[in-house]
């Protein structure tokens, strides 16, 4: 084996450290752990929560839908539409009156006020409904006729596929509907005293619920209401 001139060796020597520096880098970089590999990706369990639109009115005196699924956490927004609608809750089997009637103290409703929208081309007054359960509710439309002559009601979560089809056999042109803070008419207060279930409290002949907007919705409004009515927070 020939052997190298003296003036090489320094040469040599500095080739064989980088070579060796170069290799012992390549092998540390390959067996460190990588962080993004290494590193759990952060997931949210809880699901995004929904807004659910129902058109008041459109198709003219129905909801649409008129039977919404709601998680808890989601917001029914009411679009209101000409001429002029509320949305109440009602008790089960007693579709047009407020479901707070029998017991103001217990029982805590909601209602929207009237939304006057006299103009189809302006956009319409809206209503948000906060849901905090996913239990049944059903509402109604109080504006005159619209119960009781045209059966406008709906239904949040119900419990059964032919909940609604029963609320709406409840409904009778012959009793008088009522909205929140709404006066009983005199001649009807006996007949739903006579006819309330079994220890339960009479009716009151007016009621103290509070709204969501007390004053009419003009054309051309754009807000969207608030208000706090018992287990529902109507957001803003």
């Amino acid at each position: 084996m020939a052997a190298f001139p003296s003036w090489d060796y320094p040469m040599l020597l500095f080739i064989l450290i980088l070579a060796w520096l170069s290799t012992s880098h390549a092998e540390s970089t390959s067996s460190r752990p990588s962080t993004a590999s290494s590193s759990a990706t952060p997931t949210s369990s809880a699901a995004a929560h929904q807004t659910h639109i129902v058109n008041v009115g459109k198709p003219v005196h129905k909801f649409s839908p008129d039977s919404i699924r709601a998680e808890a956490g989601d917001i029914i927004e009411f679009v209101f539409f000409p001429p002029n609608h509320s949305v109440a809750r009602a008790e089960f089997k007693d579709p047009c009156v407020p479901y707070e009637l029998y017991d103001k103290i217990n029982k805590v409703g909601f209602f929207s006020g009237f939304q006057i929208n006299t103009e189809q081309t302006v956009e319409p007054p809206k209503w948000r409904l906060p849901i905090n359960d996913t239990k049944t509710v059903f509402f109604y439309c109080s504006a005159a006729g619209s119960c009781t002559d045209f059966k406008m009601v709906g239904v949040i979560n119900p419990d059964s596929p032919d909940a609604l089809a029963i609320q709406k056999q409840h409904i009778s042109s012959e009793r008088p509907q009522l909205s929140p803070n709404e006066d009983i008419p005199s001649e009807d207060l006996a007949s739903r005293t006579a006819a309330r279930p079994a220890g339960s409290p009479g009716p009151s002949t007016r009621n103290t619920v509070p709204t969501a907007a007390s004053t009419p919705a003009t054309p051309g409004s754009h807000h969207v209401y608030s208000a706090t009515c018992g287990s529902f927070r109507i957001a803003p």
